[in-house]
């Protein structure tokens, strides 16, 4: 992820699918991770997808937004959202 011009973190997965998100600390608290996740929402919900999904555990911060954002913890190794308006599945 790029804020005018610099790096501020990254955000890895594939449509219904988060691998890996991080956001570097001095861009921490500023909403960049919570855009980041809004598009990956966007762009899964562009895909048809019904659901995004991770498959890890993300530290306290990324929790605490993801929680935000409507996820729910899934079993111990990841957290999921359901995407209303999708009918396809993975």
């Amino acid at each position: 992820m790029l804020v005018d011009g610099e790096y501020a973190g990254a955000i890895e997965g594939i449509p219904g699918r988060l691998e890996s998100f991080v956001v570097e600390m001095h861009w921490r608290e500023k909403g960049v991770g919570r855009a980041a996740l809004q598009e990956l929402v966007e762009l899964s919900t562009k895909h048809g997808k019904s659901e995004i999904v991770t498959n890890n555990v993300m530290y306290d911060a990324m929790e605490h937004i993801l929680e935000k954002e409507g996820f729910e913890p899934r079993d111990e190794m990841g957290w999921t959202e359901s995407l209303s308006d999708n009918t396809e599945s993975d």
